[in-house]
């Protein structure tokens, strides 16, 4: 019993600890961020959602399908189902995309529905960088929010975090 307690505590500094690190220095902050710092009603579209949408309280678009029907329906594969057009025309006030480069260009994105925003015209047009959290080396989320001039109009605030 002694040696299975050593080994699942061994397993878990080496497999789980890390993961519990950066679920806390980028998912879980980038909820509390966006709790703090989001107009009543606004919608966040993420492919993590678990705990931004959990912390955030906000309204979430998930861009991978795990809960939004749309997009799970999609031809391909998870995370690689692609609608760019259907998570813009929601104009959601805040996306989080998955990047290996804290101020990403088109090859940085991991995955494909955050590859398609992130090229979607739309998206260049009308949201701003607004932060970035960690993970873990290489694979950070990256914050944008809708631009005072982007569809429905809301006003940018500053962010310290990176």
């Amino acid at each position: 019993m002694v040696m299975q307690v050593a080994v699942f505590v061994g397993y878990r500094q080496h497999h789980i600890k890390s993961v519990e690190s950066g679920m806390e220095r980028a998912h879980i902050a980038i909820g509390k961020w966006l709790k703090g710092h989001s107009p009543l009603g606004a919608t966040v579209a993420v492919g993590d959602t678990g705990a931004i949408g959990l912390w955030s309280q906000l309204r979430v678009i998930d861009i991978d399908g795990i809960t939004d029907s749309h997009i799970s329906q999609l031809p391909g594969v998870y995370p690689w189902r692609r609608d760019s057009r259907y998570v813009m025309n929601q104009a959601p006030e805040f996306l989080v995309l998955r990047t290996s480069n804290c101020r990403p260009s088109s090859q940085d994105l991991l995955f494909g529905m955050d590859q398609a925003i992130y090229s979607d015209p739309q998206f260049a047009k009308n949201y701003n960088w607004e932060g970035c959290w960690e993970f873990w080396p290489r694979y950070n989320l990256v914050l944008y929010e809708r631009n005072q001039f982007g569809p429905v109009g809301t006003t940018s605030s500053s962010n310290t975090a990176n």
